[in-house]
């Protein structure tokens, strides 16, 4: 069941549902389709902080948040969540208990099979520090499990669809080759996610290289933003022992230091962009950021939307059709296409109703959830020798339109 949990930081009348123990949906349009979809994974917290999945995105004077104010009036569309996760790097009763292999594993069930991410449009992925390494994780613990189901007999595939759906992935401030060295020298009693930090570690490199070839293999988009200014040593102690005062001042350690170097944040990035003025924290807050953020979810909307253009014109769609957004909502909404093995759809109705077209546009919105798409036009046939050949081109694993081998 959903509940409706209160926002911590925002006025009392805002609210975001949870969807499950760590998927929260900060927005979502009350009505009509979803066209895109961004999950956004915050970084290390401190052992106290359970707001992490929220406060991290505030704003810089901490009155708004960016997820449900500029980034709903950017992509009115689209569908924002947020994802919180055990990431304190201090191990305690209560806190680090997991590793990376479980987190990844873990939080990709919530997302596919709980908060149902990637059924039906794009999806973009967004990490900060640490977030960018389990957002890595993910990646590939989606893969292992579509793996599974393309051995299986299920014709539903969610983490493969979600797995094609994924367009894009967007790091703040990613240690993908490790911290700096002082980082994992200054943290006692660290735990099992300290690990990731090392710099140049086998760990950290085994992922980085496997989401490399993955996010090829799906030609996924990247792109990495870097912190200018380094962080306060003090700050940072503070944050993760959450502890203030003189406690946190050491007198081996500088005073300041660049928590991810830029070489780290770098790594296997298609674009990558410097914030000036910000350090490894305020980064997450930095309009800056989201500016190159914006710029990143708009390019890929772009090119989707051309994709779609170029398969509607090959599918010869008509767009000015009267009342079709309203019936192919209807169909869409009727149908909860991922959520049951669909095997076929039939459209009834007399002649130059609209339903070849209707039909068309179906098959243009859902593309999404299927490797391949087959549109067959079997005009003047007759039963019997339409089954038939229906039943061939399954059988030989042919796609066809309009006469044509596509």
């Amino acid at each position: 069941m959903l509940r409706l949990i209160q926002k911590t930081f925002m006025e009392p009348s805002c609210f975001i549902c949870r969807l499950s123990e760590s998927v929260f949906e900060v927005f979502r349009p009350s009505e009509g389709y979803i066209d895109l979809e961004i999950v956004f994974l915050h970084g290390f917290q401190s052992k106290s902080d359970t707001d992490s999945s929220y406060r991290t995105w505030m704003k810089a004077d901490g009155s708004t948040n960016w997820l449900d104010t500029s980034l709903v009036e950017s992509f009115p569309r689209a569908r924002i969540l947020s994802v919180s996760y055990d990431s304190s790097l201090i191990t305690s009763p209560c806190t680090d208990r997991v590793d990376l292999y479980l987190l990844g594993e873990t939080l990709v069930q919530s997302l596919v099979d709980l908060a149902s991410v990637g059924r039906t449009c794009p999806v973009v992925l967004v990490g900060h520090c640490l977030g960018g390494m389990v957002l890595k994780k993910i990646a590939l613990s989606a893969e292992t499990l579509a793996n599974q189901e393309r051995s299986g007999p299920s014709f539903s595939r969610p983490y493969e669809t979600f797995l094609r759906n994924v367009k894009g992935a967007f790091f703040l401030s990613t240690p993908s080759l490790g911290a700096n060295v002082p980082i994992t020298s200054l943290v006692t009693q660290g735990g099992p996610l300290l690990k990731n930090l090392e710099l140049l570690g086998n760990e950290s490199a085994r992922i980085n290289a496997e989401f490399a070839k993955l996010r090829r293999q799906w030609k996924w988009k990247t792109y990495g933003v870097f912190a200018a200014n380094e962080t306060e040593t003090t700050k940072f102690l503070q944050y993760i022992y959450d502890i203030g005062g003189s406690d946190c001042e050491s007198d081996s350690a500088p005073r300041y230091l660049s928590i991810v170097p830029e070489a780290s944040a770098r790594t296997d990035m298609d674009g990558f962009g410097v914030i000036s003025g910000v350090d490894h924290f305020t980064i997450c807050q930095s309009s800056g950021s989201f500016a190159h953020l914006i710029n990143f979810l708009t390019k890929i909307k772009t090119e989707e939307a051309q994709n779609a253009m170029q398969l509607q014109q090959f599918f010869g769609l008509h767009s000015k059709i009267l009342d079709l957004d309203h019936r192919l909502n209807s169909v869409i909404e009727n149908l909860e296409l991922g959520k049951a093995e669909l095997l076929g759809l039939a459209l009834v109705g007399i002649d130059g109703i609209g339903k070849s077209t209707l039909a068309k546009q179906v098959v243009n919105t859902t593309r999404h959830q299927f490797e391949y798409i087959c549109l067959v036009e079997l005009e003047n046939v007759d039963r019997s020798r339409r089954s038939r050949m229906l039943g061939m081109l399954v059988a030989q694993n042919l796609v066809y339109s309009s006469g044509r081998r596509v």
